[in-house]
């Protein structure tokens, strides 16, 4: 998610009375009547900006989606910017509260997911499972879910509602594959960390360079 500035549009409307005020009770076919009243109507605009002060909002940032220049993981992107749009439809279909909220943290994890695929050089093979299965399971679920609630609110029987139940139960699951799945790519660029440093370490050594709290080396 990122913040983005919203203008207020109340001074632009203010500063249009203005013309249209003064076009009611002065001339306004000289050129000095217009630019009175393009001052007059600047000078709306600008105070009334300091009492309507703007808002912001909050929209997804897409940016995670651009081209990698890797076919096999901008492949994977492509289709999980699909799947979160999707979930997030869902979410907005389905009343129950509890369940929009773990719709909700799917689709968080999901997209730190594919952030961080989308910054790391990382093989697209690492996602590939949960981008073919667990995220369309998931989507799965939701669709299987608001259409138990639209049947239920047609007068659906115990079985629309046992299925609910079992829906719900699962979702704690998904939830959990989805921050496994984020903590073995965490772990993975960790293992490639430690790998650097222990060459590096490795090369100091051999060039007689002391490393700090590692004990060995010449000064």
């Amino acid at each position: 998610m990122k913040e983005i500035k919203i203008k207020p549009a109340a001074p632009i409307y203010l500063a249009g009375l203005v013309w249209v005020i003064y076009a009611v009770f002065l001339p306004l076919y000289r050129p000095t009547d217009i630019f009175i009243a393009a001052c007059l109507s600047a000078a709306a605009y600008f105070i009334s900006s300091l009492f309507f002060g703007g808002g912001t909002a909050l929209i997804q940032d897409d940016s995670i989606f651009k081209k990698t220049g890797d076919s096999g993981k901008d492949a994977l992107l492509s289709a999980g910017k699909g799947h979160l749009a999707r979930l997030e439809q869902l979410k907005n279909e389905i009343s129950d509260g509890k369940m929009r909220s773990d719709i909700e943290n799917l689709n968080s994890r999901g997209r730190k997911i594919y952030d961080f695929v989308s910054k790391n050089n990382i093989d697209a093979r690492q996602i590939k499972n949960f981008t073919e299965y667990y995220f369309p399971t998931a989507i799965k679920l939701a669709e299987e879910y608001a259409g138990l609630e639209r049947s239920s609110r047609d007068g659906a029987g115990k079985n629309a509602a046992d299925i609910k139940n079992k829906i719900e139960s699962v979702t704690g699951s998904m939830i959990s594959a989805f921050d496994k799945q984020l903590d073995n790519l965490y772990e993975d660029k960790a293992l490639d960390i430690r790998t650097d440093i222990e060459v590096l370490k490795n090369i100091m050594k051999a060039e007689g360079i002391e490393i700090e709290g590692g004990g060995g080396g010449e000064k």
